[in-house]
């Protein structure tokens, strides 16, 4: 069973693929979570696709918060929401907090800057850094912020390579 830290995340984990039932149990639990919601809370990525009914396998699921910058809020909902994930369900909740959120419509996507707050700036597992997010930088004592560009380098290949994704589904 892989070992994995990621920031003050330290346990051995069995992972499972995300499923629309893991989801909706994660939410449930998240909501619950003082401060949440505050925020806008979106499913982006690959999952949207499964929430619409398609049978997909995924990896993780992305999860965007957007709304005020109160560090020590966000620290402690994004570690909160990816320690469900992982230490509950045994699923990569991919939790961030956003600056902002640009909806597009599929064929006129336009990256833009946009600064990222997570939890950890590395993976770690079984001892070997398998992630690791050089330009981040800690801004608290669990969150590393990120100026980068939406969408990534690698969801901009996607889409050219005739992948569509899902508009991002508001959860809160």
């Amino acid at each position: 069973m892989p070992n994995l830290k990621y920031g003050k995340i330290h346990c051995d984990v069995e992972w499972q693929w995300p499923t629309l039932e893991i989801f909706n149990n994660w939410k449930e639990d998240f909501l619950k979570i003082p401060g949440v919601l505050k925020y806008e809370i979106y499913v982006l990525g690959r999952f949207p696709d499964v929430l619409n009914g398609k049978d997909l396998k995924t990896n993780d699921i992305d999860i965007i918060l957007v709304g005020d910058n109160n560090i020590k809020e966000i620290e402690e909902i994004v570690y909160q929401g990816a320690r469900l994930g992982i230490e509950k369900y045994n699923v990569y909740v991919d939790i961030q907090w956003f600056s902002s959120l640009k909806i597009y419509e599929v064929d006129k996507i336009v990256p833009y800057k946009n600064t990222v707050y997570m939890h950890s700036d590395k993976w770690i597992v079984n001892g070997i850094v398998t992630m690791h997010y050089k330009n981040a930088k800690q801004i608290s004592e669990h969150l590393w912020s990120l100026e980068c560009y939406w969408p990534t380098l690698k969801q901009m290949q996607r889409i050219a390579d005739g992948y569509t994704y899902q508009a991002p589904v508001k959860i809160c």
